[in-house]
């Protein structure tokens, strides 16, 4: 289901004029080499959003268990995620 999610979101930002220049976009194109095949087969990048606090990455996972992994892998992604992106601030 991610894989899906990702060719729709991807297609859907170029529709949009925001392809892999946006922040979105550029997790996307490389998000199996960021995160490895294993991750990227269960989880895929959702939305960058804009909080008070600055960015926050939104990744679509399959269950409880999946949302847990990630969470105890936190720190390491978003360091990968940050080392990608321009302004390298999601938080």
């Amino acid at each position: 289901m991610p894989d899906h999610i990702g060719r729709v979101l991807r297609r859907s930002l170029a529709d949009m004029g925001l392809g892999p220049t946006s922040d979105l976009g550029r997790l996307l194109d490389g998000w199996e080499a960021l995160v490895g095949a294993r991750i990227a087969a269960q989880a895929s990048p959702l939305a960058v959003k804009e909080t008070r606090k600055g960015k926050e990455l939104v990744i679509a996972v399959p269950d409880a268990v999946w949302r847990q992994e990630l969470s105890l892998m936190q720190g390491e992604l978003l360091a990968r995620v940050n080392s990608m992106l321009p302004d390298g601030q999601i938080g």
